[in-house]
């Protein structure tokens, strides 16, 4: 089977060539479409990831790969594709005899204004790029995947066969930390596309970090004007607790974002969109090799639970048990025992066990 990947998630940087730029994929599609691409290419499939699409005379969709060269692929497959003609050209693809298959890994629809995506994807905003072209677009694939059960049930509201595949990691890339070293307490994350999540810690964080006199850290500072700080949002004063950070970085460097935490917090605000949020942030803070303790309620974070992670949960929501979590957690030899334990369970989700979850569903598809 020959695939096509197409996304919009692709940024442009800089060469050591001057005049030169170089072309790089964020970690959305790295997760749902290039990690399984790659894998899937070393059981018998054909790949080909690309940034470009063109559609031909008879209406099926056409890629260009990293190289230049234009495909005809079997499988057309795309994601977070919002252009006012991409149902039409969905529409002529299958009529041409393509199998077309989209991947949505956020509830679009949910998003709350505090997320910069809802005012990027508003229709009163881009008229011609937006999250409603993504609706009728969707509906005129033959099937679309998605990373949980909240994401399936908004794909078959629209009329929509949807597959749940969930999100796996490539462990090779992963170092495992030492929680028992001078790591620090840490959240990884952009802020300008939350919700009202690093509130949650700043409830108990501030003081629990003065009370014991321990540091911070955030990877992922955005390092935009006018977007705050992580220590800003939770409250935290510089001057009295120390705070590091790591700017955002692509893909190919993402892990190292991970290297100075000991334990990981994952706050998620009770909101419709993040009861779509897949175990991605918990998946990660396992294959580290840490502890993590994430906020309850949450039908994919249980998931995870349930397979026997040592992950903690603050099912109430209180800063309490936040902090309760914590102080068993500056045990340095209960740090080291969770984190191998969550260690063992990244493991199973690498994607050289879990490609299989993507050709089962790829086969029902297009057999």
């Amino acid at each position: 089977m020959k695939i096509g990947f197409f996304t919009t998630d692709w940024q442009q940087g800089p060469t050591q060539v001057e005049g030169m730029i170089a072309m790089t994929y964020g970690g959305t599609f790295y997760y749902r479409g290039a990690l399984p691409a790659f894998e899937l290419a070393n059981h018998g499939y054909e790949t080909i990831v690309s940034w470009r699409f063109q559609a031909a005379p008879d209406g099926h969709l056409r890629v260009m790969d990293t190289n230049g060269e234009w495909h005809d692929p079997d499988v057309f497959w795309s994601q977070r594709w919002m252009h006012q003609d991409a149902p039409e050209q969905m529409r002529r693809a299958r009529a041409a005899g393509q199998i077309v298959i989209a991947d949505l890994d956020d509830d679009f629809w949910s998003l709350g204004k505090t997320n910069v995506a809802f005012h990027t994807t508003d229709p009163k905003n881009n008229a011609e790029f937006n999250r409603e072209h993504y609706k009728a677009m969707l509906k005129e694939c033959d099937a679309v995947t998605v990373s949980t059960e909240a994401l399936r049930r908004r794909v078959e509201s629209f009329g929509v066969p949807a597959f749940v595949v969930r999100n796996a990691i490539d462990i090779q890339r992963w170092a495992q930390n030492d929680p028992t070293s001078d790591g620090m307490i840490g959240w990884v994350g952009g802020i300008q596309w939350r919700a009202h999540d690093l509130e949650i810690l700043a409830q108990f964080l501030p003081q629990f970090l003065k009370d014991y006199g321990l540091p911070v850290y955030h990877g992922g500072d955005s390092q935009v004007p006018g977007v705050p700080k992580f220590h800003e949002k939770v409250g935290i004063d510089p001057s009295e607790t120390p705070v590091g950070m790591a700017p955002l970085c692509d893909i190919s460097n993402y892990q190292s974002l991970w290297a100075p935490i000991n334990i990981s917090l994952i706050p998620l605000e009770r909101v419709p969109f993040n009861e779509a949020k897949s175990w991605l942030k918990q998946l990660e803070s396992c294959a580290a090799g840490v502890p993590y303790i994430v906020s309850g309620g949450f039908e994919e974070q249980d998931l995870l639970l349930a397979e026997g992670t040592a992950g903690r949960v603050a099912r109430n929501h209180k800063p309490m048990e936040w902090r309760a979590h914590l102080e068993e957690l500056l045990d340095a030899d209960v740090r080291r025992a969770e984190g191998e334990i969550n260690r063992k369970v990244a493991e199973r989700h690498d994607i050289r066990a879990r490609w299989e979850d993507w050709d089962t569903i790829y086969r029902q598809i297009a057999p």
